[in-house]
């Protein structure tokens, strides 16, 4: 393998006409024309600050929970089964979490976690401004045996979810359910428009998640370079390598040179112990605590939390009497 295979340089613009033009929506078509107005550097401060921390309820301020959009850069790279162990590494250090499954079209989680949820996550998108915490919890899927702290939204499994929602309606209703949970991670799906771009604006971080191959570095860099477009800050964007220490060591050892400015979290190969979680329907971080796949995804989580100050006592208190 030449040993300049992966050296830096410009990729080729994929930004066609009006493809990332953001979708419609009504909250946030200010912010945004603000944000596109401003050149350069001003721009990305706006579009830093256009993340809320707050939200208004009955004329009094509410923290709102950070989303964290997981996705990969390519297929089969393993995110979905990253974002299910990052809710349940939140769970075990005590914060709330709530992990969405926006693969409307082919949804992944419901197979990884051995359930399906009563009331799916399109019977919050279809309620437009009228959820309240009561109807979230009511769609909010228990991952974890008597442990209500981590939850999960799930759309329903026969993909009757694409035909009557998207990812700008799912953005939307986000907004509205914010203020009722600690920690949000979103599996996004990797098809690029408009309504992923919406989803990807709501966001407080991006874990992109790749493998250290050569097509998984390729992906990586052209997300990279779709981001940097969109005005996204390099510290929002997280950088991990799954199957970390396998078969493509050569191109792992090279991951520095293509990716030089950024920190890269690696994520060991453990693929029977992720396919006996799926059969069992528990994360691996709870059922194989002390292994090394645990212990990363653990301090992936950590560093994550530590960049957004999560705190519990910033969230709503859950309501009582829940069942």
């Amino acid at each position: 393998m030449p040993s300049n295979i992966f050296t830096s340089g410009k990729l080729p613009n994929p930004v066609f006409g009006g493809l990332f033009n953001r979708g419609a929506r009504k909250a946030q078509v200010n912010r945004v024309s603000q944000a596109e107005s401003l050149p350069g550097d001003d721009r990305n401060k706006k579009q830093s600050e256009k993340i809320a921390d707050v939200a208004v309820s009955n004329g009094a301020e509410v923290a709102v929970a950070p989303l964290v959009a997981v996705l990969g850069a390519k297929g089969g790279v393993g995110a979905s089964t990253i974002a299910l162990n990052l809710a349940a590494a939140a769970g075990a250090s005590g914060e709330s979490a709530t992990l969405v499954d926006a693969h409307f079209q082919v949804p992944d989680l419901a197979n990884l976690v051995g359930s399906e949820a009563s009331h799916s996550l399109l019977e919050l998108t279809s309620r437009g401004s009228n959820i309240d915490q009561l109807l979230f919890q009511a769609c909010r899927m228990d991952l974890v045996a008597n442990n209500p702290s981590v939850g999960a939204l799930l759309p329903p499994s026969d993909g009757s979810a694409f035909l009557h929602s998207d990812l700008t309606q799912l953005a939307a209703c986000l907004d509205q359910v914010r203020p009722f949970g600690g920690v949000f991670f979103v599996d996004v799906p990797k098809h690029l428009d408009r309504h992923l771009v919406t989803l990807l604006d709501s966001c407080t971080k991006i874990i992109l998640v790749f493998e250290a191959t050569i097509s998984g570095v390729a992906a990586c860099r052209r997300w990279l370079q779709t981001f940097l477009e969109l005005g996204y800050e390099s510290d929002r964007i997280m950088l991990v390598v799954n199957r970390a220490g396998s078969k493509y060591k050569v191109v792992e050892e090279q991951l520095g040179t293509c990716f030089a400015d950024k920190q890269i979290w690696k994520i060991p190969n453990a693929s029977s112990l992720t396919w006996d979680s799926s059969n069992h329907g528990v994360p691996v971080v709870l059922s194989s605590a002390g292994s090394p796949y645990s212990k990363a995804i653990n301090k992936l989580f950590q560093d994550l939390q530590s960049s957004l100050q999560i705190k519990s006592q910033n969230v709503l208190p859950p309501i009582t009497g829940r069942k």
